[in-house]
């Protein structure tokens, strides 16, 4: 595949996944941080975890360019 998460993708996942109570969660992140990245590993644990995952976007066109590129690390996922 490629692609190894930065320290930054990772601790971002981390936090997001940390839920001590029911409340949401808020991340700033900055143009070209690896927003992509982190929505794929986050949505990618929680549709492992058997949760219903939604993903939405502004920029249809960034969408199509992010799921073509992550195809290849989907295919390696249980369906």
């Amino acid at each position: 595949m490629g692609h190894v998460p930065r320290a930054t993708q990772i601790i971002a996942l981390l936090a997001l996944l940390n839920k001590q109570t029911n409340q949401g969660r808020l991340l700033q992140v900055a143009t070209g941080e690896g927003k992509s990245t982190i929505c794929a590993m986050l949505a990618t644990i929680l549709a492992l975890k058997k949760e219903s995952v939604d993903i939405i976007t502004t920029s249809p066109i960034l969408a199509e360019r992010d799921a073509t590129a992550r195809i290849p690390f989907f295919k390696y996922l249980p369906e």
